[in-house]
């Protein structure tokens, strides 16, 4: 993360205060509540941050930045850990009665259940423990550790491919893309719309959420050329907001898809283009943006 957090500041250091120090009328950054996204957070930082030599005398280049925890019960853009008994009750119907694009994907996922419980002998109550154990085999096999004989029958094949459409359910039908994906997209095009106005004063936000928070974010928008595949370690994506000659904007989407990509990828905005303007960007996703969780959670 501290790689990209350099390459973030190749890009965009331009938008740091001329003084290069952190103020928090420049940025805003939060995170999930899971440590490993607060720590995420810190570390791009570290490097994004890193304070001209002749700013301040201290023994090391580093400066405090200021990290905001979403409270779980108050998270539906990052964690989404906010109660909502309406995403369990669609989720539970999804894995009995899938859409004809989960079909194929659910019943390979109970083969490949029934398979991992004859194998480790102990059985698997649901597919989120299927999946589990699929990310501690990804996980294993990402840091050299040999896995169990038993892995060669699915790993890597069969094993990705589930955990691709695993995370997918979570934004698998309309609905849940709307809860899942909505709340970040109202989030995004409100900060976009009041710095267009001048009532945000920041010009650098940073958002450290998980991988399912990016598959939710692309799902909802059908950005099928995010969707082939699992979010890398540290995959980043950026929101440009750029000034015209007119009195629109310009969003401009791009992609780094792991810690080690130097230079990130265009990303074609569904129905818009890239760039695309604000006021027609906002009318792409105004169909899928939550305007109220609690609402839209406690619906039968």
């Amino acid at each position: 993360m501290y790689d990209l957090g350099r390459s973030l500041r190749e890009r965009y250091g331009f938008l740091l205060p001329e003084h290069g120090m952190y103020t928090r009328d420049s940025t805003l950054v939060l995170s999930s509540a899971s440590e490993r996204c607060v720590l995420t957070a810190q570390s791009l930082l570290a490097a994004f941050y890193e304070p001209p030599k002749d700013a301040i005398d201290i023994p090391i280049r580093w400066q405090p930045v200021t990290v905001n925890v979403l409270k779980p019960e108050d998270d539906i853009v990052l964690g989404q850990r906010r109660s909502c008994p309406r995403l369990n009750q669609i989720r539970d119907e999804l894995m009995v009665n899938p859409p004809p694009e989960f079909e194929q994907w659910l019943r390979e996922g109970i083969a490949m259940k029934d398979y991992v419980s004859a194998s480790i002998g102990l059985a698997l109550p649901t597919m989120r423990h299927l999946f589990e154990i699929c990310d501690a085999l990804e996980v294993y096999h990402e840091h050299g550790f040999e896995l169990p004989a038993w892995a060669g029958k699915i790993f890597p094949d069969q094993v990705s491919e589930f955990i691709r459409g695993y995370q997918l359910t979570f934004s698998g039908t309309e609905e849940l893309k709307r809860i899942r994906g909505g709340a970040i997209l109202k989030d995004l095009v409100a900060k976009m719309r009041a710095s267009q106005n001048g009532t945000l004063s920041q010009s650098l936000l940073f958002y450290s959420g998980h991988d399912v928070t990016q598959t939710n974010l692309f799902n909802t928008m059908r950005v099928e050329q995010l969707l082939k595949g699992r979010p890398g370690y540290g995959a980043t994506t950026v929101f440009e907001l750029h000034e015209t000659l007119g009195s629109d904007m310009e969003v401009r989407m791009v992609h780094y898809a792991n810690t080690d990509q130097r230079e990130p990828v265009s990303v074609d905005i569904p129905t818009c283009g890239n760039p695309c303007s604000l006021v027609n960007f906002e009318r792409s996703v105004s169909g899928m943006m939550l305007e109220d969780y609690d609402r839209q959670c406690s619906r039968q």
